[in-house]
């Protein structure tokens, strides 16, 4: 729909170009410098190096909802770079823009899957401070791309509309949030630290013999 309203329409393109020349003329040098290099450079990479370390040890906890939940995300950059080199070329409106199809952006959406990723892949339930800082990362990615003269306003939301979908249908499959909701609610003080507990918060069946030992004293 995004594609739609902000490519194959005239008034989109008025509104995309508008909005580019508006991010140009109020951020400058050395900022737009800086912004792209993260974008551009920076990001991609530091993606992996952040989301790698955690998938090993989601792995090493048997996490195995939470390594689908990424990996489901992960597919957004893909079909990202997809659309782009597959996407028919711009439509002439009489507006100032690049006439072959930059829409949506890889980069954008690689760095806002990575960002997601972190949330799925921590290892408790993620403190407000690391979604903050997880959106605030995916839009400094997407602004960005946009200052640094690689992609338009339109192609890094549509991105993130994409990376944005892609987290819905992995929190609806892997049932992310109500896993970590009960991770998060699990107590142990009630029982010894000998006694186990599952991913799923019940109590395995030596936590239950204890409790009737307890009850039969």
């Amino acid at each position: 729909m995004s594609y739609l309203v902000s490519v194959r329409s005239a008034q989109g393109q008025r509104l995309d170009s508008a909005t580019n020349n508006f991010l140009h003329n109020h951020i400058g040098s050395p900022i737009d410098t800086v912004l792209g290099e993260i974008a551009r450079d920076v990001g991609p990479v530091l993606a992996f190096v952040v989301v790698g370390p955690f998938a090993i040890v989601a792995a090493a906890r048997r996490r195995w909802w939470a390594l689908v939940a990424t990996t489901i995300v992960a597919v957004a950059p893909v079909i990202a770079w997809l659309l782009r080199r597959s996407g028919p070329d711009r439509p002439d409106f009489g507006v100032s823009l690049p006439s072959n199809n930059t829409y949506p952006s890889t980069h954008a959406a690689l760095i806002a899957s990575a960002c997601v990723a972190t949330v799925f892949l921590w290892p408790s339930r993620p403190p407000q401070v690391v979604l903050v800082v997880a959106a605030g990362a995916a839009g400094l990615g997407a602004l960005g791309n946009v200052v640094s003269y690689a992609h338009l306003p339109s192609d890094v939301l549509g991105s993130l509309l994409l990376v944005a979908g892609a987290t819905a249908i992995a929190m609806a499959i892997s049932g992310w949030r109500r896993r970590v909701i009960v991770d998060s609610t699990n107590t142990f003080d009630e029982v010894p630290s000998s006694v186990g507990v599952d991913e799923y918060g019940e109590r395995d069946s030596e936590a239950r013999r204890w409790w009737s030992s307890e009850g039969e004293r």
